[in-house]
């Protein structure tokens, strides 16, 4: 017998019940929308007896899939595709870019869904799970963060839009957004553990299309959404990840073990010197500091094209997103 459940997390002593439930040979599937359910009262309960999947809004791959449109890993690692093709890729790559991935939105073209699920998230998950007094605060926040995606905050700036004067609440209240998957943090890297945790972070959101129906912009601001997708494919694929601060900027710095192992630079126009300068620099000097010989970047130039620097790889978006979760090159 199987049993499924969704938002179990808002139960009483549900850990308990499913654990019972385990107990007597029972198949137990239960889906959530907020961290409660990764928390420790599951490794109390259901020791050695659960398996986390956690799901996000579709990728580009599976936005082909849904269109019914396959592309094999060795097209692009080979760079077989034909003009024709690319377009076509192309073409689909500039709707997912706008649309996001949640699979309703893109199924009924409705993009005003994505701000309804928003609301509910934040009423339901955050505001009333967490007995929210101070609404309109809270709201300036969300609407601030998600209007700066990928530029540094600092909690005075935070303190100053909201007019919270407790630290401990802003904290809070980003700690909820976390929890409820609709922000992420992205920390500044530091081989000094306590100087990483005084820098600044960044944020960023779990779908793209909470950039379009919800951000506050006076322009479209395709740089940031195109590393906000960036962002969310690089923790899709597990990747532990800070960005690089020093004389430059460096967008992503993958860690694994002792060592920071990649380095990525988003960019959607290069045509600009000054712009192009900024980029290659703050890569080359991610490199650099993190002994790296080779840098990943994204940008919307031609597929495969080399700059000045031979370090450095641009690969077009969609090149990107359809690899395999391993990174193979």
């Amino acid at each position: 017998m199987y049993y499924f459940f969704d938002e179990i997390q808002n139960v009483p002593l549900w850990e308990r019940w499913l654990n019972n439930l385990y107990k007597e040979g029972k198949k137990v599937f239960a889906t959530g929308s907020n961290s409660q359910l990764l928390s420790s009262e599951i490794s109390t309960f259901l020791t050695g007896r659960n398996k986390v999947l956690k799901l996000f809004p579709f990728s580009f791959k599976e936005f082909l899939r849904l269109k019914g449109i396959e592309v094999a890993e060795e097209e692009i690692k080979s760079d077989l595709l034909t003009s024709s093709r690319k377009a076509v890729l192309f073409s689909n790559f500039l709707e997912y870019f706008e649309s996001g991935g949640f699979p309703l939105v893109l199924k009924s073209g409705d993009l005003e869904l994505s701000r309804e699920y928003f609301e509910d998230i934040l009423n339901k998950d955050i505001l009333v799970r967490y007995n929210i007094k101070e609404v309109r605060a809270l709201k300036d926040i969300i609407l601030f963060l998600l209007s700066n995606v990928g530029r540094v905050y600092s909690y005075s700036t935070l303190r100053n839009i909201s007019g919270i004067r407790s630290l401990s609440t802003i904290k809070n209240y980003l700690d909820y957004f976390q929890n409820v998957f609709l922000l992420y943090k992205l920390p500044r890297f530091d081989y000094s553990l306590k100087k990483q945790k005084a820098s600044s972070s960044k944020v960023y959101t779990i779908d793209n299309s909470f950039l379009k129906t919800v951000a506050f912009n006076f322009s479209e601001n395709k740089g940031q959404r195109l590393e906000n997708l960036v962002f969310v494919e690089l923790v899709r694929r597990e990747k532990e990840l800070y960005y690089h601060s020093g004389r430059n900027e460096c967008d992503f710095v993958l860690r694994e073990g002792l060592q920071i192992s990649e380095v990525f630079q988003v960019s959607l126009d290069l045509d600009s010197p000054e712009t192009k300068k900024r980029e290659i620099e703050g890569a080359m000097e991610a490199m650099a500091v993190y002994k790296r010989k080779e840098n990943y970047g994204t940008t919307n130039l031609e597929m495969a094209s080399r700059m000045k620097s031979p370090s450095i790889f641009w690969r077009i978006t969609f090149n990107f997103y359809p690899c395999s979760p391993n990174f193979k090159r």
